[in-house]
C-alpha cells in the first residue's frame, strides 16, 4: 500500500514538473513574438524617420535646434541666454567641449578664432588651412581642438600644421590667396591663465575642483567673450613674412614637405622653389639612399637643406 501511495506522488511530482515546462515555454514564446514585433515597429519607424530626414553630403548627423536638448544644467542655462545670439557659434563650441572631453577656455577660444578667421577670409569650411602655434603641451594646446571642430581643419583632411616649437594661443588661416594670424588679446589670455593658476593653487592638483574652476571660466569666455574682441588681429601677406628666423623656416620646410605628397618629379621640386616668396636657386643632390633639395633664402642668401631618404613613406 504504502509503495502505490509512493508511486502516486511519485507520478504526481512528475506530471506537475511537465505542466510548469509547458508553461514557460508557451510564455517564453509569446515574449519572442511580442518582442519580434516590437523590434519590427522599432525598424518601421526608424524607416519612416529616414524619409522624414534630409540628407546632406557633410552633415554630422548632428544639429542644435533648440536648448532642450542641452542635457547640462549650467549649459542649458547658458543656452536659453546666448544661443539666439550666434546659434552657430554655440553649436560649434558645444561639438568643441564633447571632442575635448570637457569644457575649458583654451577650446573655447579656439572655436572663436577659426570661425572668426573664417569671417574674415570669406572662407568656407573645410578648405582653410591652418599653421597653429598651440604647440602640444596642454592646456594651451587645447586650442587645436576648438580650430578643428569649427572649421573643418583637421589633420584628417591634412588641413592644419601644429609648430611644436611653440606654445601661444595664436594661429595663422590661409583661404586661396589670403591669410589672417589670430592671437588671443594678453588681457583676456591673462584673465583667463590668472583664474586657472589660482584654482591649481588652492586645490592643489588636477582634482574635481579644479576641472570644475576650469569648467567654470570656459562657460564664461564662451559667453563674455566676443569673438570681435577677442584676438589681435595681422595680416602676413602685408609683413616680411620672409624673415630669416626658426618660424619662418619651419613653415617653408611645411610647404615642401607637403609639395612631396605630390611624389614630384626633380622638374617640378625645382619650379616650386622658384616660384616660392621666400627662397630661390633650388638644387637636387641624390645618392643611393638620400635626396637633398637646396635652396638659397632670399633675404641673407643662407642655404636650406631638405633631405629625404629615397623610397621611405612621407608622413
Amino acid at each position: 500500500m504504502n509503495k502505490n501511495i509512493l508511486s502516486i506522488h511519485i507520478l504526481l511530482f512528475i506530471i506537475t514538473i511537465i505542466f510548469i515546462y509547458i508553461y514557460i515555454d508557451s510564455y517564453t514564446e509569446n515574449i519572442d513574438s511580442e518582442s519580434e514585433g516590437e523590434y519590427e515597429n522599432n525598424l518601421d519607424s526608424i524607416q519612416s524617420s529616414k524619409e522624414e530626414r534630409d540628407q546632406t553630403v557633410f552633415g554630422s548627423g548632428f544639429d542644435m535646434v533648440s536648448c532642450e536638448q542641452v542635457t547640462e544644467k549650467d549649459i542649458y542655462e547658458l543656452c536659453t541666454r546666448i544661443m539666439k545670439n550666434n546659434p552657430d557659434e554655440f553649436e560649434i563650441i558645444m561639438m568643441a567641449n564633447k571632442f575635448n572631453q570637457h569644457i575649458g577656455p583654451n577650446n573655447i577660444y579656439g572655436a572663436k578664432m577659426a570661425l572668426y578667421a573664417k569671417k574674415l577670409l570669406n572662407g568656407t569650411n573645410n578648405e582653410i588651412s591652418v599653421l597653429s602655434e598651440a604647440g602640444t603641451k596642454p592646456l594651451i594646446s587645447c586650442l587645436n581642438d576648438g580650430i578643428m571642430i569649427a572649421i573643418g581643419a583637421t589633420f584628417g583632411r591634412g588641413l592644419i600644421e601644429n609648430d611644436p616649437l611653440q606654445s601661444k594661443l595664436a594661429a595663422t588661416f590661409f583661404y586661396k590667396n589670403k591669410s589672417v594670424r589670430l592671437e588671443v588679446k594678453s588681457e583676456n589670455l591673462e584673465f583667463t591663465q590668472k583664474y586657472i593658476a589660482d584654482s591649481l593653487k588652492k586645490h592643489q592638483s588636477m582634482n574635481n575642483d579644479y576641472f570644475k574652476d576650469v569648467r567654470d571660466m570656459g562657460l564664461y569666455v564662451w559667453e563674455h567673450f566676443p569673438q570681435d574682441d577677442l584676438f589681435i588681429i595681422t595680416y602676413p601677406e602685408n609683413e616680411n613674412y620672409c624673415d630669416f628666423n626658426d618660424d619662418s623656416i619651419y613653415v617653408y620646410i611645411n610647404r615642401l614637405h607637403n609639395f612631396f605628397h605630390t611624389e614630384p618629379t626633380d622638374e617640378k621640386i625645382l619650379a616650386f622653389i622658384e616660384q616660392d616668396e621666400c627662397v630661390y636657386n633650388g638644387s637636387i643632390i641624390k645618392d643611393d639612399f638620400t635626396l637633398t633639395i637646396l635652396s638659397i633664402w632670399k633675404s641673407n642668401d643662407e642655404t636650406i637643406l631638405f633631405e629625404h631618404i629615397i623610397g621611405e613613406e612621407i608622413l
